[in-house]
């Protein structure tokens, strides 16, 4: 495999979307009924979120390529549901196309964000797992991401629960 990143801009918004919501749907679409899929993992409802964080310039968002084939999308910015202190950013997405799951994209890509948050001053990331995605929650343990007290509890067309992680960098 050739992995690299790159920032996304304002012409990567449809490839962005693409990824982003084809992997939700593959990684939460038995989890959730098919109204809240095509509702909340749509491509609508995600060129909308990405057109406006890359407007805004928060968060940032990267693409992962696989030579030339994006296949990953990563995501970091301020914490979205607890208050932290000015050294600590959240993890917002790691994303990648299914046929890519285990097969050593997500290390380097995240190796890569990690360097990333470092050059911005930041020494805490954390991040939120659904507690029932154990996949995602094995690879952030694997990592070195550690469990955390906190729990955000949501309704989700059901209730839901995510638990957060943390890393030290």
């Amino acid at each position: 495999m050739n992995i690299t990143i790159k920032k996304a801009d304002i012409s990567d918004i449809q490839t962005l979307a693409e990824i982003h919501s084809v992997s939700m749907i593959t990684a939460f679409g038995g989890l959730f009924s098919e109204e809240i899929v095509l509702e909340f993992f749509g491509l609508q409802r995600r060129l909308m979120g990405f057109s406006k964080e890359i407007e805004k310039g928060s968060p940032k968002n990267y693409l992962v390529y696989n030579d030339d084939e994006p296949i990953g999308v990563l995501t970091y910015g301020p914490s979205r549901h607890i208050e932290v202190d000015s050294g600590t950013i959240e993890l917002w997405r790691v994303y990648f196309i299914h046929g890519y799951w285990g097969q050593g994209a997500a290390k380097p890509a995240v190796d890569f964000i990690f360097t990333d948050i470092k050059a911005h001053g930041f020494k805490r990331v954390i991040l939120w797992a659904m507690e029932e995605n154990l996949r995602a929650r094995r690879f952030y343990e694997k990592y070195g991401f550690s469990k955390t007290d906190k729990i955000l509890d949501a309704e989700f067309g059901r209730p839901i629960r995510d638990v957060m992680y943390e890393i030290l960098i």
